[in-house]
C-alpha cells in the first residue's frame, strides 16, 4: 500500500466516524473528529457537507445553509488535483461563499475553521476590507497576534474605521509593539465618537502605561498579562494539579477578601456570569454578607462584584 493510499483511507475513516458520531447524536465528539479532518482537508466538500448536517442537528440553520453553499461550490471547482487555496478560475464567485461561511464559524467561535476558510477567501480577494478584518479577527481571537496584524493594516489601509484600528492597536499591545500602539491610539482618537468608543481608547492608553511599568522584563508571564490587560492579582500563580484542600480554599478566599476591602470600593452585591462561576459567587456572598444572582448587566442600579471564570477567548475587558 503506498503512503499516499493509507493517507486517503485514514482520511476516508475520519468522515466514516464522524457521520456515525452524528448519527448517534454524539455532536461535540462528531465536532472534534470533522474539526480535524476539515482543517488538513480543507478543499474537500464532504467535510464542508457534514460540518453543516452537524451544524443543523445544533440548531444552527443560517450557518448550515451557508456551508451547504460552500460544500456544492467546492464540488463544482474541484478538479483532479485540488489544492489547499482555490483558484479563482475553477472556483469561479467562491469568495462569497468562502466568506459567508467563515462568518458564520466566527459566530460560533470556531476560529480556525473561519480563519481557515476567510484565508482562501482573502487569497482571492485581497483588496476586500471586511475580509481582511474578519481574519484579523479570527487569528486575534485565537491569540495569533502578529500574524493578525498585516490584515488588519491591510483593512485600515483600505477602509479606516474605529473597530479596525483598536483590534490592530490591540494586536500591538499584545506583541509589545508599544510605540505603534500608541501613536495608533491618537489617530484613534478622530474615529473615537460614542462615549463608549471613548472609554475603551482610554483602557487601551492605561494598559500601554501598565505594559511599560514591565518592560525591563524580557519574557512576560500569564500573571504580568492579567496585570496588564485586566488590572488582575493572580493569588495563586500555580495552581496545584490535583484538588485543593480545604485550608487552601480558605486562605485564598481571606486574601481575596482582604484585597477587596483593601480596594476600599463599595459593593452591594455579587454577581456570578456562568454555572461555573456561581460556587465561588456564593461563597463570597456568604462572606461579605452580600446578595447574590446571576449577571444583570451594565445597566444594573447598585455595585455588584461580578464573577467570572476565566475564559481564553476574552480579549480585553
Amino acid at each position: 500500500m503506498s503512503e499516499e493510499t493509507g493517507s486517503n483511507q485514514k482520511e476516508d475513516e475520519a468522515l466514516v466516524r464522524a457521520r456515525e458520531l452524528l448519527a448517534d447524536g454524539r455532536l461535540e465528539e462528531c465536532l472534534s473528529v470533522l474539526k480535524t479532518y476539515w482543517l488538513n482537508n480543507p478543499a474537500d466538500p464532504q467535510a464542508a457537507l457534514l460540518f453543516s448536517q452537524l451544524m443543523s442537528e445544533a440548531g444552527r440553520g443560517e450557518l448550515s445553509t451557508k456551508l451547504e453553499k460552500l460544500s456544492e461550490k467546492l464540488i463544482n471547482g474541484s478538479s483532479e488535483k485540488q489544492d489547499a487555496t482555490i483558484s479563482g478560475a475553477d472556483d469561479k464567485g467562491s469568495p462569497q461563499e468562502l466568506f459567508e461561511a467563515g462568518y458564520g464559524l466566527i459566530d460560533i467561535r470556531q476560529h480556525e475553521l473561519a480563519a481557515m476558510l476567510l484565508n482562501r477567501a482573502v487569497n482571492l480577494l485581497p483588496d476586500e476590507p471586511v475580509i481582511n478584518y474578519e481574519l484579523g479577527f479570527s487569528l486575534m481571537s485565537l491569540g495569533r497576534f502578529q500574524k493578525a496584524i498585516p490584515y488588519f493594516e491591510q483593512a485600515a489601509k483600505l477602509q479606516e474605521d474605529f473597530d479596525t484600528c483598536l483590534n490592530l492597536a490591540v494586536c500591538l499591545t499584545m506583541t509589545r509593539r508599544s510605540q505603534e500602539a500608541r501613536d495608533l491610539l491618537k489617530r484613534l482618537e478622530k474615529l473615537a465618537h460614542s462615549d463608549e468608543e471613548k472609554k475603551e481608547l482610554a483602557h487601551r492608553a492605561v494598559v500601554l502605561r501598565r505594559l511599560d511599568t514591565l518592560k525591563s522584563k524580557t519574557q512576560l508571564s500569564l500573571r504580568d498579562w492579567l496585570y496588564i490587560l485586566y488590572g488582575s492579582i493572580m493569588i495563586n500563580p500555580k495552581p496545584p494539579a490535583g484538588r485543593e484542600d480545604y485550608q487552601s480554599i480558605a486562605a485564598t478566599l481571606a486574601v481575596l477578601k482582604g484585597v477587596l476591602e483593601g480596594l476600599r470600593t463599595e459593593i452591594e452585591a455579587v454577581e456570578y456570569y456562568s454555572p461555573y462561576s456561581k460556587p465561588l459567587a456564593q461563597i463570597l456572598g456568604e462572606l461579605m454578607e452580600l446578595p447574590m444572582d446571576s449577571y444583570k448587566g451594565p445597566a444594573r442600579p447598585d455595585r455588584a462584584l461580578l464573577v467570572m471564570s476565566w475564559a481564553s477567548d476574552i480579549i480585553g475587558p
